[in-house]
């Protein structure tokens, strides 16, 4: 996400990935001692971002939800693959119609990362712009200045980032 919001195009980021893919079989045929569960971690987390990169080319949203659920059902609860996975999942549930179940997954989302966390750096403010918008859609104005007032984050740097966000949707609804 912070690819794109950066202005990177899709090209350029299926080729990370694509050279990040490169690079980690290079890694295990060369060397017989690699970590294999690194190596399927790798594997793993190049699978979730080409997630992007599929919704991003407007593939088949239907599938990208199948696969996207999938990911999350067999990653830890709250981890980054689990977060990353489900706001993919909740973005196109949306682009589907299926507003309620987009917000319900979002709000879980939100409540699985720990206060504090590096998680909370890394996805937080993405998971909670996708939670607002889909109650927002949802037209859940109650819950949306809930979050405004109850879901700021103990970190001061995090705390300026969110603030501006859920503020307006807060004050907007």
């Amino acid at each position: 996400t912070a690819l794109w919001h950066g202005g990177d195009t899709d090209d350029e980021i299926g080729a990370l990935l694509q050279d990040w893919k490169v690079r980690t079989e290079l890694i295990q045929s060369k060397d017989a001692s690699a970590d294999i569960a690194e190596v399927a971690l790798n594997r793993r987390a190049i699978e979730v971002l080409e997630l992007w990169v599929d919704l991003a080319a407007r593939q088949d949203p239907r599938a990208i939800l199948a696969k996207a659920q999938r990911f999350a059902a067999s990653s830890e609860y709250g981890s980054l693959e689990y977060l990353i996975c489900r706001d993919i999942s909740s973005g196109i549930m949306m682009t589907l119609g299926r507003f309620v179940e987009a917000a319900d997954t979002a709000l879980e989302s939100l409540k699985s990362i720990p206060s504090g966390s590096v998680n909370e750096y890394i996805a937080g403010y993405q998971v909670i712009s996708t939670a607002l918008r889909a109650l927002f859609a949802v037209g859940d104005y109650a819950k949306i200045r809930a979050l405004a007032v109850s879901h700021e984050p103990e970190s001061p740097e995090l705390h300026l980032i969110w603030s501006g966000t859920l503020h307006f949707w807060a004050a907007f609804s």
